[in-house]
């Protein structure tokens, strides 16, 4: 082991400049299931990245799955171990951005850039753990990369590679870097779903437009324009702790509202300005279908915290990730997660209650129930076991808030990312060492599950 380690410490500096050329690489995948790249150009081209720099650290013939998933191999023969990255990011969202989101830039001791902490870094560690296992374990048995690019965008990826490569019963007990450095036997189920109705205002005072949010995380900025007004009638005391900002402009008095982004899946790190600039826009005289829609959207997520707060025990979110308003076209993305079953049937009433009786349709982006493997199996206690190792105490096994490819799988845990817990924000990035301790601990795990004889 001391060796696969020292192995590792000479290879950080190839390790970064390889994540930050990922990075450098715009991959948000647009999803076009008919197409020769279903998840567009970008993906593509970072797929194809990836294998090329796998085969030039002398893997022999990475695979590329008609542009869903890549594959990589230590050797032949049915695989011991898999360890499933992906390797599309969310959207980058106007919130200011102090580094280029797509520069790959290192500063201060962190990669700066999209995807730099979710979760490129972990297909860039766990290659180069591969590298190290391969070279010092030469009689371990066969692992198994997988490099999917639609985990942000409705796991399609893994969809069409288990229906079309390898059969679901038929994969090996599964990692997935991408969660932080827990040990994640489940996750939680949830809804992501569209909602959309057209509205036009009446009388003197009328919204322009609204934009906020988009890149699938608590909007950290909200923008709404509206006309008929002077910026001194728009009330600046902060709401749900979010500043405002009102200024004149040809198209109206333009409305900023200062939240903080953050992953979906634990809002309370963040502000939601898109919630902040619905209670603002509704104490300004806007009446009309403009004012019903608010006013709906305003009742359902008030109605959806109380729900949360009677769930004692039981984790839920309910976080609107976008809003606009444009050409009188309402547009809403809300993302939900919880543990608890049968809960998208719940959220199914609620959106009824509200929106489809109130003229929205509602269009399901992905609709899941909560996922666990036994906390007691094979695949966890040998997990915790080599992060112990590696760290000298245990960690924690727990059903993660985050939804994640172990769902895909039979058997799929979560595991071995030193996360900066950027995910989905502005200036997402990683401390650079982090990179060198997520390909440590995957080649303790890959030794736990595939090289070590006594296990």
């Amino acid at each position: 082991m001391k060796e696969m380690m020292d192995f590792l410490d000479s290879k950080e500096d190839e390790m970064i400049e390889m994540l930050c050329r990922w990075v450098r690489q715009d991959s948000i995948a647009d999803y076009h299931p008919d197409a020769p790249l279903p998840y567009g150009e970008g993906c593509a081209k970072m797929l194809s990245l990836a294998l090329s720099d796998a085969e030039n650290l002398g893997f022999a013939n990475p695979k590329n799955h008609a542009y869903h998933v890549g594959t990589v191999e230590t050797g032949s023969g049915k695989p011991a171990l898999g360890i499933a990255c992906h390797l599309d990011v969310v959207p980058v969202s106007p919130d200011g951005w102090t580094h280029d989101p797509f520069g790959g830039e290192v500063s201060d001791g962190k990669v700066y850039g999209r995807g730099a902490s979710d979760n490129k870094c972990s297909g860039v560690s766990a290659l180069y753990a591969m590298l190290a296992y391969r070279k010092f374990c030469p009689v371990g048995k066969n692992v198994k990369l997988y490099l999917g690019c639609c985990e942000e965008a409705g796991m399609h990826d893994f969809e069409y590679y288990l229906a079309h490569v390898e059969k679901k019963e038929e994969m090996p007990p599964m990692i997935v870097p991408d969660a932080g450095t827990v040990v994640g036997y489940g996750c939680t189920g949830g809804v992501i779903a569209n909602f959309d109705t057209d509205a036009r205002g009446a009388g003197e005072v009328r919204l322009d437009s609204i934009e906020s949010g988009g890149a699938s995380s608590v909007p950290g900025i909200a923008i709404a324009v509206v006309r008929g007004l002077g910026a001194s009638e728009i009330p600046l005391e902060p709401i749900l702790d979010c500043p405002i900002q009102a200024e004149e402009t040809e198209g109206g008095v333009k409305i900023t509202v200062t939240g903080k982004a953050c992953h979906p899946a634990g809002p309370e790190a963040g502000k939601n300005a898109a919630n902040a600039v619905i209670k603002l826009l509704l104490k300004l005289p806007i009446a009309g279908d403009e004012r019903r829609v608010l006013e709906v959207l305003d009742a359902m997520y008030r109605e959806m915290d109380t729900r949360k707060a009677n769930h004692s025990g039981i984790p839920m979110t309910f976080v609107m990730t976008e809003l606009t308003l444009k050409d009188g076209h309402f547009h809403l993305t809300h993302n939900s997660r919880s543990q608890k079953m049968g809960y998208t049937d719940e959220l199914e009433e609620v959106y009824r209650t509200y929106l489809t009786e109130n003229g929205f349709t509602v269009t399901y982006r992905r609709k899941t129930q909560p996922y666990a493997v036994d906390p007691n199996c094979d695949l966890v206690r040998k997990l915790v076991a080599a992060q112990t190792e590696f760290e000298g105490v245990p960690p924690k096994v727990i059903q993660i808030d985050a939804s994640n490819y172990s769902r895909c799988f039979d058997m799929g845990v979560s595991f071995g990312q030193y996360s900066a817990l950027m995910a989905h924000r502005k200036d997402e990035y990683i401390p650079v060492d982090y990179v060198l301790k997520s390909a440590k601990l995957l080649c303790h795990a890959i030794w736990r599950l595939a090289g070590n004889p006594e296990e």
